[in-house]
């Protein structure tokens, strides 16, 4: 069997950029409304060493559409 282990970080940024590209929003959007550079909007998730703070979760999700991220627990 497969065991297959994505970490915390990681995981988030997939479904931050997920979200964004599911509901049509590029980079240049998300940097408007949030009032950062595009680069940084892209380091948040393209750069493995960037940190990821739940504010920056949260005000990613609202840019995009006005949602906030949902997780589900997942049996191992």
């Amino acid at each position: 069997m497969l065991d297959l282990f994505i970490p915390f970080p990681e995981r988030v940024r997939w479904q931050m950029l997920r979200h964004a590209m599911d509901c049509g929003v590029d980079a240049k959007t998300l940097a408007s409304r949030l009032g950062k550079p595009v680069r940084k909007i892209r380091a948040l998730v393209m750069k493995p060493d960037q940190a990821v703070y739940i504010s920056d979760i949260a005000e990613w999700f609202w840019a995009v559409d006005g949602s906030m991220l949902r997780f589900e627990m997942v049996p191992r």
